[in-house]
């Protein structure tokens, strides 16, 4: 129906108005669907399912499970895979009740086999001074507090062209006072 004869059918005093309804609306949808529709492309991006480059792996199978919770929010949580991997966990809110001083204090315990054959074995606590992890898989600070830790190669490059070239760096001052 074009817009002609819906005009033509709201003049016409013969029309009923269930009639000039219908007209009005074939007439606006036709002008909607004829208007050109901006269709833009929007790509999805999925997340790898897994962190395994094999997507046809068997599901590794929890064996054992626990998870206690109590009133105060204190709480335990501990599991096994099938796989060798276990993981221990338990919290609790430290200065309880002091307004201000409250802070929730975890800490745990993972164990799992690299695959190279390495047992890793992680120990943290998370509180008031942030994530601690421990483990022989980590690495360590000096353990003498006098040893300073090993200079980056392209710091010491750096040291050891400012030291071959002391009157360079004093000259290019000098000038910097002149001007």
């Amino acid at each position: 129906m074009s817009i002609q004869e819906v005009i033509h059918l709201l003049k016409n005093p013969d029309v009923n108005m269930a009639l000039r309804i219908i007209a009005i609306t074939l007439a606006a949808s036709t002008c909607v669907l004829s208007s050109p529709i901006n269709q833009h492309s929007i790509e999805i991006h999925q997340p790898p399912r897994s962190y395994d480059a094999e997507s046809n792996s068997t599901p590794i199978p929890i064996i054992h499970q626990e998870q206690e919770v109590e009133f105060d929010g204190t709480y335990h949580s501990s599991f096994e895979t099938g796989n060798g991997i276990v993981a221990h966990e338990e919290g609790h809110l430290k200065n309880a009740g002091q307004k201000d001083e409250e802070i929730e204090e975890v800490q745990g315990e993972v164990q799992y086999t690299a695959p190279d054959g390495t047992i890793i074995k992680l120990k943290y606590i998370a509180n008031e001074n942030g994530f601690q992890p421990e483990g022989d898989h980590l690495p360590k600070a000096p353990v003498d507090e006098n040893t300073p830790p090993p200079v980056p190669p392209a710091i010491a490059r750096a040291l050891e062209y400012i030291l071959a070239h002391p009157q360079e760096e004093e000259e290019s001052q000098t000038a910097k006072a002149h001007h």
